[in-house]
């Protein structure tokens, strides 16, 4: 284009500018201008963060004006002008109405804050969260409210009720924003406050890390808490386990820095001593140890970490500062699965007790098994402590429609002839799952029955549960060679944390301690998971432990990787490392 003609066109515009008295605006780079409003704001320079976000406003419209708008109003309250925040926002144009915009809400409760109107900001972000998706989310909202209540000087605040549990519990939770230094009182208080408000949302978020923060996050604990029920029937069992966490802290070498009180559940009952172990100033509660009290716990959780010697009804709930450790057979049929698939086996059969626990693990392992690609022929039944445990091992083989097909055969020839029944050739495997009250006993009664049907453990391979094998009985068990099974490493393969728990067996020589090695392994695993889960780093996992390869799940429940033995000259050996899932959380 032509110099002059350029110029023209440029004249000419001014000159209309002028005659119509339009401004003229020098052009903004709006991302980098708000670039330069935030990073204001975020230093504390909230007067230039007021007035980059006036321009902001002033240049744009629709949805970008709106959250502009937002901005300015965040720095209207930093500077002390809330009224002027929330008459901003009541102007936000969108298709989204501003008392459900989660951005419009946050300002608009710190406007509220700000005013001393507490009881209205705490409804605002209460309903806040409901829009709210990630936990991170969720906990910089309760964050906001906490904040809230401890710049508030009203001291009724607490006693005010609205009739929202909800509401009314963070409400009565304004005291103790003004105890953060003093640990003991507001552990103390955070008791009484729950007798009230157990089910409040902030329970196992917000409260639990003002709890780590004031204990000091990744540090071991000072006091321990063992919940077990040492007065009841199960005594021998809970003495087993108190055994083994005992002799952990004593290998440890921390014994000089922590201390541990053990409560009797079946005197106090588990939530009673639960409650008591907190308010007594425990860092860490492991136990209760039945199952419906683990239960009852739970509903409690999330003040103080806890890790449980059982686990709950439901698999899939998570929570915060909960964690469930257990000898599950569940992990026995997932190293059944694992290994017979690693080995090359595509087919099985099972063999399980007519049994609640029977019918659970023949699905577990009809789960884990076909997950991974194999298929489940035949499933049958027996009853334990049966006199007749033939039937169901020929069902299993197909041994009796061999037989028919014979006498057919027979019968249609009207003459005799030679006959030895087979076996069903298409099982590459069998699971035989037994029953722990008489497992060994069972064990030993099939296992000749399934040799006398072509189906020596030798030459089918034969996994059982860790049931078939009887630490406390003497002289070995030459009926089961063949046999292989899942059990805790201290009993079948110690090495790593296996050993040390070994040896402290030796010296803990209590009569419940040897009678229940499994407990004893047990009871010095959960010992170990109580520093592991205190660190809280990824270091941690796995841990080489007494009762398996342990890993902690995503819902906080300890999952066990197990090695398998196999029972050769009457005695089990060791088969070698565990085979380990792609994904065992």
């Amino acid at each position: 284009m032509k110099l002059w003609l350029y110029s023209v066109i440029c004249l000419s515009a001014a000159l209309l500018a002028a005659c119509t008295g339009a401004p003229v605006v020098s052009p903004v780079d709006i991302t980098a201008r708000e670039s330069q409003a935030q990073a204001a704001f975020d230093s504390g320079d909230f007067v230039t963060a007021r007035l980059l976000y006036t321009e902001l406003v002033e240049r744009t419209g629709g949805a970008e004006k709106g959250r502009f708008q937002i901005g300015l109003a965040r720095a209207e309250v930093a500077l002390g002008s809330p009224e002027s925040a929330l008459a901003i926002l009541s102007t936000i144009p969108g298709p989204v109405p501003a008392t459900v915009d989660p951005n419009v809400t946050a300002v608009r409760a710190s406007a509220y804050f700000a005013l001393g109107q507490a009881v209205e900001a705490v409804r605002l972000l209460v309903e806040r969260e409901i829009w709210l998706e990630s936990s991170a989310e969720i906990i910089d909202n309760q964050l906001r409210i906490w904040n809230g209540l401890a710049e508030q000087s009203n001291p009724d605040l607490a006693r005010q009720r609205t009739g929202d549990t909800t509401v009314d519990g963070w409400l009565a939770l304004a005291p103790l924003t003004r105890l953060s230094n003093d640990s003991a009182r507001f552990l103390s208080a955070l008791i009484e406050w729950r007798e009230e408000f157990g089910s409040h949302p902030a329970t196992g978020r917000i409260l639990a890390e003002r709890l780590a923060t004031l204990r000091g996050e990744g540090l071991r604990p000072g006091k321990i808490a063992l919940l077990l029920p040492l007065s009841s029937e199960v005594r021998p069992e809970a003495l087993a386990i108190q055994a083994g966490f005992f002799a952990a802290h004593l290998a440890s070498g921390y014994a000089d820095e922590s201390s541990i009180e053990v409560y009797d559940t079946a005197r106090r009952g588990s939530v009673e001593s639960f409650f008591t172990a907190q308010i007594e100033g425990a860092d860490f509660i492991v136990g209760p140890l039945l199952n419906n009290a683990v239960e009852d716990v739970q509903e409690q959780a999330g003040f103080i970490p806890t890790l449980a010697l059982n686990l709950g009804e439901q698999e899939s709930v998570a929570t915060p500062n909960f964690f469930q450790f257990a000898l599950s057979s569940d992990d026995e049929v997932e190293a059944i699965a694992a290994r017979a698939i690693a080995d090359g086996h595509k087919t099985a059969a099972i063999l399980y007790a007519s049994s609640d626990r029977g019918y659970e693990q023949r699905d577990r392992f009809r789960t884990a098994f076909e997950a991974r690609g194999g298929q489940v022929i035949n499933a049958v039944a027996y009853v334990s402590g049966s006199e007749n445990l033939s039937a169901p091992i020929e069902e299993l083989l197909n041994i009796a429609q061999s037989e028919s097909r014979f006498e057919r055969l027979q019968a249609n020839l009207q003459r005799n002839i030679e006959f030895e029944p087979r076996r069903r050739a298409d099982i590459d495997m069998i699971f035989l799952q037994l029953e722990p009250a008489g497992g060994n006993v069972d064990a030993r009664l099939l296992v000749p029955l399934f040799k006398d049907n072509d189906a020596d453990p030798t030459d089918i391979p034969t996994f059982a549960t860790r049931d078939i094998y009887n630490p406390t009985r003497q002289g070995g068990d030459p009926d089961l060679n063949g046999l292989v099974f899942p059990d805790v490493p201290l009993l079948v393969d110690p090495t790593g944390g296996a050993q040390a728990a070994l040896s402290r067996l030796t010296e803990f020589s209590t009569a419940s301690a040897y009678q229940h090695p499994r407990l004893f392994a047990f009871g010095f695993d959960a010992y170990q998971l109580v520093n592991a889960l205190s660190l809280k780093t990824d270091a941690s996992w796995p841990l080489s432990g007494a009762t398996g390869e342990l890993y902690l799940g995503v819902n906080g429940r300890i999952r066990r990787v197990l090695p398998l033995a196999e029972f050769r000259g009457g005695q089990p050996q060791p088969l070698g490392p565990s085979v380990r899932p792609a994904d065992p959380r």
